[in-house]
């Protein structure tokens, strides 16, 4: 055994998270309860992409994996532990100190059933007699997104849904929101119903829906998954109504996948307008957003 006890301490950080396109410092401690030589001491700080699905096939085997995984981060820090390097070591305890950069297009730390990324800071010593140790400390990475520079993002826009009772479009709904957003932020949403007929509606839902694509050398796969969600269902019998109603965003939630070159996760949400009838079909929409990192400071939205 090299040391007896080791523990890495990474300053700073978001909720547990650290985000890319900054540089990340931190302390090793190691205790040395008896003399020993060293020979050496690495730090290495590695990032793992890896993903695995399967589907049914028409041939032999009838089912076909898809599977993939590879390294999106690795960096060696070589003088850490220069002092340390083929000395004999006095019993005690050391602390050292290194930094390392997370570069701008490092995907997030996930995890689901189908992918998994994952980040940890590896050391890894051999003494004299050959005997070696490794030792893994994990944390998290977010990737840093930033919307404020672009001015769509920071004014809401306005989307018409219309449907069809017999052979007019006398129903319709103009749904106002914003289109970027970050973790927290609470979103309004403007509703404006034009209903002619005056056809019964129940209720308006807005979900909040991420949808990740992931991508391997063989294929690609497409799932969904339902953040949160708001309703409004105090809808009169009117030919034309205005309704006012919010959604707040969860606090930590992965940002949209921009400037990545060739995600195994690619990851995207939308909001999901859903006005549900009494005696009719629903009516939908998808409106494509975008989550940052950094809270977005929007416009004015009521006028």
């Amino acid at each position: 055994m090299v040391w007896d006890t080791c523990s890495v301490d990474l300053h700073g950080g978001s909720n547990g998270f650290y985000f890319t396109n900054n540089i990340i410092t931190g302390s090793v401690v190691l205790e040395f309860k008896q003399e020993r030589k060293i020979e050496q001491i690495d730090l290495k700080v590695t990032g793992i992409s890896k993903a695995t699905w399967s589907r049914s096939s028409p041939t032999l085997p009838y089912i076909k994996i898809y599977s993939q995984k590879k390294r999106v981060l690795d960096i060696s820090i070589a003088d850490v532990f220069k002092e340390l390097q083929g000395k004999t070591i006095k019993p005690g305890i050391r602390s050292y100190q290194f930094h390392f950069m997370l570069q701008a297009d490092l995907p997030p730390t996930f995890k689901d059933s189908i992918a998994k990324i994952y980040y940890r800071i590896a050391i890894q010593s051999k003494n004299t007699c050959k005997i070696k140790k490794k030792q893994y400390f994990p944390f998290n990475v977010m990737n840093y997104l930033n919307l404020n520079h672009v001015s769509e993002f920071k004014i809401p826009m306005v989307y018409v849904l219309e449907k069809k009772f017999g052979n007019t479009a006398d129903f319709s709904v103009t749904f106002k929101t914003y289109r970027g957003f970050a973790s927290t932020q609470q979103i309004p949403f403007e509703v404006i119903i034009t209903n002619v007929k005056r056809v019964k509606v129940r209720k308006i839902c807005v979900t909040l829906i991420q949808k990740i694509e992931y991508n391997v050398n063989s294929g690609y796969y497409n799932n969904e998954k339902n953040i949160c969600k708001t309703e409004y269902n105090e809808i009169l019998n009117l030919a034309k109504q205005t309704c006012m109603f919010s959604m707040e965003i969860p606090q930590v939630i992965i940002p949209s996948t921009i400037n990545q070159v060739e995600p195994m996760v690619d990851i995207s949400y939308s909001l999901q307008v859903k006005v549900s009838f009494q005696f009719h079909l629903p009516l939908y929409s998808d409106i494509p957003v975008t989550i940052a990192s950094t809270p977005v400071t929007h416009g004015i939205f009521y006028k």
